[in-house]
């Protein structure tokens, strides 16, 4: 059991400890099927999205769950509202971006409710973002960069004091620069 983290907060501040055997899961491509009578198979047609995913963590508190019940309804619920960045210490190279779904049932483990499991949902965005693209880099002269992944990236791109003639290789596209610029 380790810890889930909300925008850097583990879930371990309030004795949340979590299964990661959901953490991998993948999200389902956007495609519509249309079924025409009379004609075999479907028509495919992919609207090159890829739908939102529920991330599920099996939790347990194994002590003080009566102590620590309303402050985790509290900090679930104050991020039920737009995306959050979701990490998790089974995949320390990627975060997600998610929101607490909401609903919650607790299964108390004994008589005294000193412990119990439960499950937190987290509706997020499909994509998966590297850690490592969080970190700023500086590019210079002749400098290359790729893109580590199988998947479309969208960086975000600042060029500051490009001098007139000053080029920008983006995926075989040249931008070049007439003057001082600064921008993204």
């Amino acid at each position: 059991m380790r810890n889930f983290y909300i925008d850097g907060t583990p879930s371990a501040d309030f004795l949340i400890f979590a299964s990661g055997e959901n953490a991998y899961n993948a999200a389902e491509r956007g495609v519509e099927n249309i079924s025409i009578p009379g004609r075999n198979g479907d028509l495919l047609i992919d609207n090159g999205t890829f739908k939102n995913i529920d991330v599920k963590y099996p939790c347990v508190i194994p002590m003080r769950f009566l102590d620590n019940v309303v402050d985790i309804r509290g900090w679930l619920m104050a991020n039920a509202n737009g995306y959050h960045k979701i990490t998790d210490d089974y995949d320390s190279t990627h975060f997600r971006m998610g929101r607490y779904k909401g609903g919650i049932e607790f299964a108390p483990m004994y008589a005294n409710q000193a412990a119990a499991t439960f499950d937190i949902v987290f509706d997020c965005k499909p994509q998966r973002f590297l850690n490592s693209g969080e970190t700023v880099i500086s590019v210079t002269n002749g400098r290359t960069i790729s893109n580590p992944s199988r998947f479309d990236s969208l960086p975000e791109i600042t060029v500051n004091g490009a001098r007139s003639g000053a080029k920008l290789t983006i995926n075989g596209y040249v931008i070049t620069f007439n003057g001082n610029f600064t921008g993204k």
